[in-house]
């Protein structure tokens, strides 16, 4: 007894260990806006699922009616943080292209005029040793360089390109540190916020207008996502704004 009781503890611990590991997330990601950041890469913004963290992994497909692919990661394999469209690992019959505890993520090395199925796959444990959430349905997208303006998707079940909004932004493109003009209905409710190509957050300072708000761009030149937010924080439209000298 004296030899069994000093390793009571260690098998406790070992046994919380795994009840926690094993604990897979149950919701997933809702709420994907899509966007061209540049003409090879989107950039993706969505309401995070109940995981630590998620992957997202992709396949590009003939069309928006193609039959779907298995993009499923594995359990306890460490995918890379981003990388370019089939360069990092597979995961089933895609590749996963980001791995991110964050709720937006550019994907790089992508083909114009292109529809791609697109899986977000939530899971906790650790980015090491991941325990992912059983497969979800996927999103088909079409990465269109000309599309300046995307929708909110209630959920991940989209089988056509997103829809556009009415919302009408100028200059563009536009000096640093300049202002750019948004003009659409209600946009004086909503907030703003800059997405740089490389994923980077960036605050936008509006004031408001007759007819919209005024919002100030950027320091440094680039491609730019504007986000539009409302008062419960969902993401309404974006639109791509270029910042040049």
């Amino acid at each position: 007894m004296k030899r069994i009781l000093p390793l009571l503890p260690l098998l406790t611990a070992a046994l919380v260990s795994f009840s926690a590991q094993a604990q897979r997330p149950t919701q997933p990601a809702k709420n994907v806006v899509v966007g061209a950041a540049t003409g090879t890469a989107l950039l993706l913004n969505f309401t995070p699922g109940d995981g630590i963290g998620r992957t997202i992994s992709m396949v590009r497909v003939g069309s928006p009616t193609a039959a779907p692919l298995a993009l499923q990661p594995r359990d306890s394999v460490a995918y890379p943080i981003s990388a370019d469209y089939g360069a990092g690992p597979q995961a089933g019959g895609g590749w996963v292209v980001a791995n991110t505890p964050l709720d937006i993520v550019v994907l790089a090395g992508l083909v114009n005029a292109s529809w791609y199925q697109v899986q977000i796959t939530e899971y906790n444990g650790s980015e090491a040793q991941p325990l992912f959430a059983p497969p979800v349905k996927s999103l088909r997208v079409v990465l269109n360089s000309s599309a300046t303006t995307v929708l909110a998707s209630p959920t991940l079940d989209v089988a056509a390109p997103l829809a556009s909004v009415a919302l009408n932004a100028w200059p563009n493109p536009v000096r640093p540190g300049e202002s750019v003009q948004v003009i659409g209905p209600q946009t004086q409710q909503l907030t703003a916020s800059w997405v740089s190509a490389a994923g980077q957050l960036l605050p936008a300072p509006a004031q408001a207008r007759p007819n919209g708000v005024s919002v100030a761009t950027p320091a440094q030149p680039g491609l730019y996502l504007l986000r539009l937010i409302d008062r419960q924080g969902q993401l309404v439209a974006t639109t791509r704004i270029h910042v040049q000298q």
